[in-house]
């Protein structure tokens, strides 16, 4: 059954709203995608019960009226970190399009779902992160940005007295990272430098993953509470390992260089046991999630 009917989604064409918006369409949800782009809606699907609301949320917050359609809002919205350090940028674009959304106390939405980040912790070097860890907002004006935007959904829950969820993601396994970086040097038969020896740990997940997860949650009964969820894989994989698993599955002869450059980030692995009791969901292996992914990209290479 599904609890939620009306649902407001931000950052609909990036790269989680694209994947996210052609499921829940086809699950029959009604969907509302916000984009500042009047443009968005030429690049997917048309569905009788999708529609699109062009503005930019952070100058133009949810009026009350708007805000009592939706019993469930999804935001994926925002800077990221690989757009440099611009305080004000990160302000407007984490902080302020969250308080946009979550600005009205309305009894309808029974759910506000966040797409957070790891990068809330910082480079904390450890394989074992529950959400007790602290967050360190000295790391980047990013994290700080995201930090603050969790901050205003405590306050909106207490005041909205509904089911906040705040989901910390890793990095994505097919997300334009290291990942996908190996995956190109090794189709173009390029070394593959793999820093710190290759012995440093990393946290993914496929986006799949994260579309599965956001089904299941969707679901799930809405209890007015507060709920930080850290999502990876919670699977420890060194990237000497990754760089190994990539030239396997892309029968590549490029050779891997385990480089003495210290890596920007030290080890970070989750514990993600409160995920799983949360929504009982167990994650298929990393290894598994990465060889299919790389296996996708070789299939489409042009011969």
């Amino acid at each position: 059954m599904n609890n939620s009917k009306n649902i407001l989604i931000s950052g609909a064409a990036g790269f989680l709203g694209a994947k996210l918006l052609e499921v829940l369409c086809k699950r029959g949800y009604n969907i509302t995608a916000i984009a500042r782009d009047q443009n968005s809606h030429l690049n997917f699907k048309q569905h009788e019960n999708l529609n699109w609301l062009y503005r930019d949320i952070a100058l133009s917050p949810l009026t009350c009226e708007e805000a009592s359609y939706y019993d469930t809002i999804i935001h994926l919205a925002g800077a990221t970190e690989g757009r440099g350090d611009d305080v004000q940028m990160h302000f407007l674009a984490n902080e302020m399009t969250t308080v946009g959304l979550a600005s009205q106390h309305t009894r309808s939405i029974k759910k506000f779902i966040y797409a957070s980040t790891q990068v809330v912790y910082g480079n904390p070097n450890s394989k074992q992160i529950d959400e007790n860890f602290s967050v360190d907002s000295a790391y980047s004006s990013y994290a700080t940005s995201k930090i603050n935007a969790e901050n205003w959904l405590k306050l909106y829950q207490i005041k909205a007295s509904n089911m906040v969820l705040v989901l910390r993601l890793c990095g994505f396994v097919d997300g334009g990272g290291l990942i996908d970086a190996l995956t190109r040097d090794a189709l173009e038969g390029n070394d593959l430098v793999v820093f710190g020896h290759g012995n440093v740990c990393r946290e993914y997940i496929h986006s799949s993953i994260f579309v599965d997860l956001i089904i299941r949650l969707l679901v799930k009964e809405s209890t007015p509470n507060y709920s930080i969820l850290n999502v990876g894989s919670g699977q420890e994989m060194t990237s000497l390992e990754i760089a190994l698993l990539i030239k396997e599955a892309t029968n590549s002869s490029s050779r891997i260089i385990r480089s003495e450059k210290p890596p920007r980030k030290d080890n970070f692995v989750y514990n993600i046991d409160k995920l799983k009791s949360f929504v009982n969901f167990s994650f298929p292996p990393l290894k598994d999630q990465i060889t299919d992914h790389v296996k996708s990209k070789v299939s489409n290479q042009p011969y």
